[in-house]
């Protein structure tokens, strides 16, 4: 399959192996290097990508699932990570904050994209924001407040998240469709004035009151206010013309500079050095301790961003504690540094499809996303017109191992060109090693040229015979 990405992808590979380690890098794009590495004594696999922030090739950007937070879908407004990066025409992605459960699109912290305000924190935890060159990781804390005709400020819970019992919450059109506990006061207002940005105030006109509605679509020029339970006096007594200044108040990053977050959590590196505080976070002692498939971004001296999954729950890797992911962390090179969702949501990609291999088998839509952007549209990519093939076995024992290339016309293409992904009872390295677990099948793809090739080799007992299969240049 074609994907409109350039040329240049998968440019240069490193090999380096050691006793206790390989590691390949491999470029994406000037400025976007791509590393793998291999810890066979755990056993643990490391996959990330560095971000070179100065490039003026590049640009970090969020993806929201769906461009909503819910939606009347069976995922409710959640989008794997390869979708965002093909609608967004992104060169590479990792996920980014955990979400509600039930699993709905609405992230647990604090969202913003290009300085609108998407979703509010419910816990102290921590977010990675940027904007303007500048990268900082903070704990944001919300203080919403709605004025109502004048009077006093009263708290409000949230923004964009369904309505619980005796709660207060704003639903933004980004919110798509909304839910609230009954009994409620329901109020539709439109913005006169003001915008959704953190800090900020929203100057809402009424447009009309109702009771104890439990749901509905938010209209595209309108915003819902929903008070439920106790609170549903708050609202009860608007009529159509009063005014409400909603204040999004929301601390812990310099908005003058801050034009992006993603909420996650805990800090794992903080000043140079490894400060994990995951109590203070509130999570549990099982999450921070046990091995589990990790997400990780992190800021470098020099200024440079490392986005890192560590795989886990499969027979070839094992997880990370989060005091293990904090030490690749720092050996990185990041003074700064946290955690992000993690187990089968963990996740780096291209467009071509996930570089790590998510625990849960395939890729699980998830909330919002990074995205590393090329900072001016890609010309589209001219139609190949050449054939490309793995050549593979046409099965291999399990424990065993077969190492496969790419072939054009008859040549093996450098494995420096290649990035390997693979799914099902296999396993394929990025120095293009093929690992038999269980017995089945393993799906084998390459991404080379501008092309993904794919293929299919059985794991079992009995011996192994050469094979070919082939890809098209062409959708």
């Amino acid at each position: 399959m074609k994907y409109r990405l350039p040329f240049y992808l998968v440019a240069l590979a490193l090999v380096c192996h050691a006793p206790a380690q390989n590691v390949w890098e491999k470029r994406i794009a000037p400025g976007l290097l791509y590393r793998q590495e291999v810890r066979p004594d755990v056993p643990l696999v490391i996959n990330a990508i560095r971000f070179s922030a100065g490039s003026p090739a590049l640009k970090l950007a969020v993806c929201k699932s769906k461009d909503r937070v819910f939606d009347s879908t069976p995922d409710q407004g959640r989008e794997t990570v390869t979708s965002m990066i093909r609608r967004e025409n992104a060169l590479a992605g990792m996920n980014g904050d955990f979400f509600q459960v039930p699993y709905t699109g609405d992230p647990l912290g604090t969202l913003v994209r290009s300085g609108e305000l998407i979703s509010t924190p419910i816990y102290p935890r921590a977010a990675f924001g940027w904007g303007g060159g500048a990268f900082q990781i903070a704990i944001p804390a919300w203080k919403g407040t709605l004025g109502i005709n004048g009077a006093d400020p009263v708290p409000f819970d949230g923004l964009n998240e369904t309505v619980g019992a005796d709660k207060i919450d704003v639903e933004a059109p980004i919110c798509g469709v909304y839910s609230a506990a009954a009994p409620n006061t329901t109020v539709y207002a439109k913005v006169s004035d003001g915008s959704f940005s953190p800090g900020g105030n929203l100057s809402l006109t009424v447009t009309s009151i109702a009771a104890d509605i439990t749901g509905g679509t938010i209209p595209g020029d309108e915003v819902v206010l929903v008070a439920s339970g106790s609170r549903a006096p708050v609202l009860a007594g608007l009529k159509a013309g009063d005014k409400i200044v909603a204040n999004l108040g929301v601390d812990g990053f310099d908005w003058s500079k801050i034009a992006n977050v993603v909420g996650g959590g805990p800090v794992l590196v903080k000043d140079g050095a490894i400060a994990i505080d995951w109590k203070e976070e509130s999570f549990r002692d099982s999450f921070a301790n046990k091995r589990y498939p990790r997400s990780a971004a992190g800021i470098t001296g020099s200024g440079d961003l490392w986005f890192v999954t560590v795989d886990g729950r499969q027979p070839h890797t094992y997880g990370a504690t989060l005091a293990e992911l904090a030490d690749i962390m720092h050996h990185l090179g990041c003074v700064q540094a946290m955690n992000f969702d993690g187990g089968g949501s963990a996740e780096l990609a291209i467009a071509a499809g996930p570089l790590n291999r998510p625990s849960d088998g395939s890729e699980r839509p998830i909330a919002e996303a990074f995205v590393v952007e090329p900072a001016q549209a890609l010309e589209p990519a001219p139609k190949a017109d050449h054939t490309l093939s793995i050549q593979h076995p046409s099965h291999v024992n399990s424990g065993d191992s077969f190492n496969l290339s790419v072939v054009q016309a008859g040549r093996k293409v450098p494995n420096r060109e290649v990035l390997w992904m693979s799914w099902g009872a296999g396993w394929v390295d990025q120095g293009g090693t093929l690992h038999g677990f269980d017995s089945g099948t393993v799906q084998v793809a390459a991404f080379v040229r501008g092309v993904r090739v794919e293929t299919t080799v059985t794991v079992g007992t009995g011996k192994g015979e050469g094979g070919m299969t082939k890809g098209t240049s062409d959708n």
